[in-house]
C-alpha cells in the first residue's frame, strides 16, 4: 500500500511514520498528504496535536484515546499491556479521525489557493527534514577541535583591528566622556531634588557629592561606575548603530535603512552596500567597514558552525537534525518571556560559570503564573543529556536530574519517567501574540513647554527637561536644558519624573502624561481616560505613540497586544489554591475521585472544583505523562536563578524548577568558608583550586565540590 503510486497516504506527522518505514526498507511513493502540516499552514499556533483537533472539528470522537484507559482511570502508556483487540479499535479510529481532517484541511487549503504550498513545497521538505534526521551530517572531530583553539585569537585580533583604528581611539573617547557626564549630571539631578534645608538629606547630598569627585578624579568604586569605561561594544544594537551614524566625529555613515525598532541598520546587507558606495579602499571607512565585515564573518562561523556544531554532535560522529513544530533543545530552549520569548542561550555566559543579568531586566512566566525576573543565567558545562516526550507531544532536552513540577511537587525527570507520575504542564499558546510596529522616530529634536509647570518642558523623542538653574530662586535658561533622568515605577515601563511648582513639595507625573499634555497643549488628562502606547511599549513616549482611549479600550488593547496582562490570581490573591493543587485535583479526578469528595478534600467550593476538572477554570493548567525518555549524547547544559517562584516555563509547556545552584546567597570577602582543607576566607579560595585534590566545601546535601565563584 505504501509503495503504490496509485494510493494516495494521508498521515498526521508523517515524517515519523516515514522514518519506520524507511527502516525497513518501505520507501513511500505517490501521493502524500500530511494532515498535520496542512493544519500547521493554515494556522502555525498551538495546538497541532491529532487529539486536540479531533476536539476542535470531530466533537463526537473527543477523549477517543479514554478507551486505552485500566480500571483505575490511568492511560496505559505500554502498549505491549494493551490487548490486540483494544489496539484495533483504537488504531482504526486514529486513523479515520486523520482521514476526515486530512480532507477537510485538503479543501481548506484549495478553497484558499494554498494547496501547491502543501503539496510542492512541505511535503517535499518533510522527506527530506526525515532523511536528514536519519542519516545525518558527518563532522570531523578532531578538526572541529582545531578550529575552536585558533577561531578566538583570531575574533581578538580582528576586535584589536578595529579598535586601534585611529577614529575608534577617538570616538572611544568620546563615548566614555559622554557615558560619564550623562552619570553625573544623574546624580547632580538626584542631588537638586533633595531639599538642602532638611537635616534628613545632607547625608545623601554629601554622599552623592563625594561620589562626583571620586569620579572627576578618576576613581570608580561600583560594577555601575567601573562599566562606564568600558570598550565600544561593536555587537550592541546602540553603540555600532552610535559609531556608524550618530557620533558627531563619527564615520557619519548614511542610512540605508531602518531596523524593525524604527534604528539604523547595521545588519550585514547594508555594511556591503554602504562598502561598495565607498570608492576609496585606503580610506578610514573603508577599513572600518572592512574589518567590521571581517569580524562578523568570524563571529558567525565560530558561533554557528564551530561551537554550534561541537555542541549538537552525537557518537556516531553526525549532526541529527530534528524538525519539530513542538518542543525545544538545550541552549536553543525558547522561555516565556514578559515582552517576547527568549532563547536561554542568548541570555547565558558562553563559558561555564555565572552571569548576573539583573541590569538586564529579563521576567519570565513562573508556574504560579506571575512574572518574576531572572536574576543570574549559568552555563554548566557538558553534561549527558536526553530527550523525553510526553503523551500530548512535548518535547524537552535536559538532563536525568533536572527538576519538573507534579502532583506530588517537584521531582526528577528520571524519578518521574521511573514512577509513572503525571506532569503539570502550562498551556502557553495565549502567548501567540504579534505586537504594533511604529514608524521611524523624527531626527530633528522639537522641545514643548508643559502647561501648568513652567520651567519644564517634553521633548519629541519623549524626555522630560527642566530649564532650572540649580540653587537659584526661579531663574530660568532655556539654552541649557538638562534632561530629567526618570525612575521606573515597579520596573514595568511606569517611567516617572518629579516636578516643583515653587514649593518644597514634589509631585509624581506619568512621563506618557507630561508628553501627550505638552503636544496637545492640555492642562491634564481628561477624565475617564487614559494615555495608551500604541506600539505596547512603555518606555517609548514619543508623541506619535501616545493615544487617548478609555480604560475599557486599554484593557482590551493590554489582552490583544501584550503578555504583561496575563497575570494570574497568584499575583493578585484571588487565586486560593496553587498550581500544583490544581494538578492533584486533575490527577484525582482521573483517579475516580467524585468532585464532592474533591471539593470537601482541599476545602474549595464545588463550582471552583467542577470549574477545574472541566476545563473551565485555570483551563492553562492539564496533566501528561513522559511516555519516552532518550539518551541523546552530551551536551551543553544551561540555567537560570529567577527571583520568588523559582521557576520558569518553557515554549514546550513545561513548568521548571530552578536548580541549587541557581540560588544565591551574598557575604563578605572575608567569611570563613569550611572546605575540606580547613576555614578558609572566601576571597582566598581560588588559591586553593591549584592545590592537589579537589576542593570541596560542606551543604546541606554534604561535602560538594567548588565549582566557580562570583566576585
Amino acid at each position: 500500500v505504501i509503495e503504490d503510486p496509485e494510493i494516495t497516504k494521508i498521515g498526521w506527522n508523517w515524517k515519523f511514520d516515514n522514518q519506520i518505514f524507511v527502516k525497513y526498507g518501505i520507501y513511500a511513493r505517490g501521493t502524500v498528504i500530511d494532515a498535520m502540516l496542512a493544519k500547521y499552514i493554515l494556522n502555525e499556533n498551538r495546538p497541532n496535536g491529532l487529539k486536540e483537533m479531533v476536539k476542535r472539528y470531530l466533537p463526537d470522537f473527543a477523549d477517543y484515546e479514554k478507551a486505552l484507559e485500566d480500571d483505575d482511570g490511568n492511560t496505559k502508556v505500554q502498549w505491549d499491556k494493551i490487548s490486540l483487540e483494544e489496539l484495533c479499535k483504537y488504531g482504526c479510529l486514529d486513523t479515520d479521525c486523520t482521514f476526515r481532517l486530512g480532507i477537510y484541511f485538503e479543501k481548506r487549503l484549495i478553497d484558499l489557493n494554498m494547496y501547491n504550498i502543501l503539496r510542492n513545497l512541505y511535503m517535499p521538505m518533510s522527506r527530506v527534514a526525515q532523511d536528514i534526521e536519519k542519516n545525518g551530517l558527518y563532522l570531523d572531530r578532531e578538526f572541529n577541535q582545531y578550529l575552536l583553539e585558533t577561531y578566538k585569537p583570531k575574533i581578538e585580533k580582528a576586535l584589536e583591528d578595529i579598535y586601534s583604528l585611529p577614529k575608534m581611539q577617538k570616538l572611544q573617547k568620546q563615548y566614555t566622556k559622554e557615558r560619564i557626564d550623562k552619570y553625573l549630571e544623574k546624580i547632580q539631578n538626584e542631588i537638586d531634588e533633595l531639599d538642602s534645608d532638611d537635616p534628613k538629606n545632607s547625608r545623601k547630598i554629601s554622599t552623592r557629592e563625594q561620589k562626583i569627585a571620586n569620579i572627576r578624579a578618576g576613581v570608580f568604586t561600583t560594577k555601575g561606575e567601573q562599566e562606564l569605561n568600558r570598550k565600544i561594544n561593536l555587537g550592541s544594537p546602540i553603540d555600532l548603530p552610535w559609531v556608524m551614524y550618530e557620533a558627531e566625529k563619527g564615520f557619519n555613515f548614511p542610512v540605508l535603512k531602518y531596523s524593525d525598532k524604527g534604528k539604523p541598520s547595521t545588519d550585514e546587507e547594508t555594511l556591503v552596500n554602504l562598502r561598495m558606495e565607498v570608492k576609496k579602499p585606503e580610506s578610514p571607512k573603508a577599513i572600518f567597514l572592512d574589518r567590521l565585515l571581517e569580524l562578523r564573518g568570524l563571529q558567525k562561523m565560530y558561533k554557528t558552525y564551530i561551537e554550534g556544531w561541537s555542541e549538537k554532535v552525537q557518537d556516531d560522529n553526525r549532526l541529527h537534525g530534528t524538525y519539530l513544530i513542538h518542543g525545544c533543545v538545550t541552549g536553543n530552549t525558547k522561555l516565556v518571556g514578559k515582552e517576547k520569548d527568549i532563547r536561554i542561550k542568548d541570555i547565558c555566559p558562553s563559558e561555564v560559570g555565572v552571569k548576573d543579568v539583573t541590569q538586564d531586566n529579563l521576567w519570565v512566566l513562573s508556574h504560579e503564573g506571575t512574572w518574576e525576573q531572572i536574576t543570574h543565567t549559568i552555563n554548566k558545562g557538558i553534561q549527558p543529556m536526553f530527550k523525553i516526550t510526553t503523551s500530548r507531544g512535548n518535547t524537552l532536552k535536559c538532563t536525568r536530574e533536572h527538576k519538573l513540577l507534579t502532583p506530588q511537587g517537584w521531582k526528577k525527570v528520571s524519578y518521574i519517567f521511573k514512577h509513572k507520575l503525571n506532569v503539570i504542564m502550562y498551556d502557553t499558546s495565549k502567548f501567540d501574540i504579534t505586537k504594533p510596529n511604529m514608524g521611524k522616530s523624527s531626527l530633528e529634536v522639537i522641545f514643548r513647554d508643559i502647561p501648568g509647570w513652567e520651567g519644564y518642558l517634553a521633548s519629541n523623542e519623549g524626555k522630560i527637561y527642566s530649564v532650572k538653574v540649580a540653587g537659584s530662586r526661579g531663574i530660568l535658561d532655556y539654552n541649557h536644558p538638562h534632561e530629567m533622568i526618570p525612575r521606573d515605577w515597579g520596573k514595568r515601563g511606569r517611567l516617572r519624573v518629579y516636578l516643583r511648582n515653587n514649593t518644597k513639595k514634589k509631585y509624581a507625573f506619568s512621563i506618557s502624561h507630561l508628553i501627550w499634555m505638552a503636544f496637545n497643549n492640555q492642562y491634564t488628562i481628561p477624565p475617564n481616560m487614559v494615555v495608551d502606547h500604541i506600539n505596547c511599549n512603555p518606555y517609548d513616549n514619543r508623541p506619535e505613540n501616545l493615544q487617548l482611549i478609555t480604560y475599557s479600550e486599554n484593557t482590551k488593547r493590554a489582552y490583544k497586544c501584550t503578555r504583561s496582562i496575563f497575570r494570574n490570581g497568584a499575583n493578585n490573591g484571588s487565586y486560593k489554591i496553587t498550581t500544583q493543587q490544581v494538578g492533584a485535583i486533575l490527577e484525582d479526578y482521573q483517579n475516580g475521585l467524585r468532585i464532592c469528595d474533591i471539593y470537601r478534600k482541599y476545602h474549595i467550593s464545588q463550582a471552583q472544583a467542577q470549574g477545574i476538572v472541566k476545563s473551565e477554570r485555570r483551563k492553562d493548567i492539564y496533566l501528561a505523562q513522559i511516555i519516552d525518555m532518550s539518551y541523546i549524547g552530551d551536551r551543553t547544559v544551561y540555567d537560570l536563578s529567577v527571583n520568588n517562584n523559582h521557576s520558569y516555563i518553557t515554549r514546550s509547556n513545561f513548568i521548571n524548577s530552578n536548580t541549587t545552584s541557581g540560588r544565591w546567597s551574598c557575604v563578605s570577602k572575608d567569611t570563613l568558608v569550611l572546605t575540606n582543607m580547613g576555614e578558609i576566607p572566601i576571597k582566598e579560595l581560588p588559591e586553593y583550586m591549584g592545590h592537589n585534590g579537589e576542593l570541596k566545601t560542606l551543604t546541606q546535601e554534604g561535602w560538594k565540590s567548588i565549582e566557580w565563584f562570583i566576585y
